[in-house]
């Protein structure tokens, strides 16, 4: 008995990162996207998996002072399920973003960057932007790039950001205490960058 070919529709997703990865320089590796996991009879990237062995627990190194390499920074959509948030005066709707920059350390350390949303928009959801206003780990990060760069922080694109988050750049880290909620975390951030 023959198999009958079944044909699976595919909805074309937007990518994040089409405009971070024309801002590749040649010879360097573009930024490897998270993948979407709403649909869970699709593969799985094995390139993305781990190389820790399975029974090695991740410890959080403290980094505080030292100079790293950046060795990318990655932004991972929220599933099309999530729940919507509203502005703090209740008139818009954003859904939040996972950014991550990742370290190019002995134990391929990485801190996730709070503050990076999508917000809905009358013809569906905006591309992933950082606001200026507000306080967050990724607003820091962005005024941190600029005055580096010596601009306005409102001169600075979201392609020109993680373009050079993304062209492997040094970076002078901070082991900070982050409250959220009712818990303390503690973590490796990006306080300056340098030449």
């Amino acid at each position: 008995m023959a198999k009958k070919e079944v044909k699976k529709e595919v909805k074309e997703q937007p990518n994040p990162f089409e405009e971070v990865d024309k801002g590749v320089k040649p010879g360097e590796k573009a930024p490897v996207e998270a993948q979407d996991i709403d649909s869970a009879d699709e593969e799985y990237d094995i390139n993305n998996l781990d190389s820790r062995s399975i029974g090695e627990k991740y410890v959080r190194q403290t980094l505080d002072g030292q100079t790293v390499t950046i060795e990318k920074a990655t932004i991972k959509m929220p599933a099309s399920d999530a729940t919507e948030k509203k502005s703090m005066d209740g008139k818009f709707a954003y859904k939040d973003c996972e950014f991550v920059v990742h370290y190019d350390t002995k134990n391929k350390d990485r801190e996730r960057y709070s503050g990076l949303k999508i917000w809905k928009q009358d013809n569906g959801w905006s591309k992933p932007v950082i606001g200026l206003k507000g306080k967050n780990q990724a607003t820091t990060l962005v005024k941190t790039y600029a005055a580096f760069k010596k601009k306005d922080p409102k001169e600075v694109s979201m392609k020109e950001f993680f373009s050079f988050l993304n062209s492997k750049p040094k970076a002078v880290l901070k082991y900070e205490t982050i409250t959220y909620g009712d818990k303390e975390y503690q973590k490796n951030m990006i306080v300056s960058f340098v030449d």
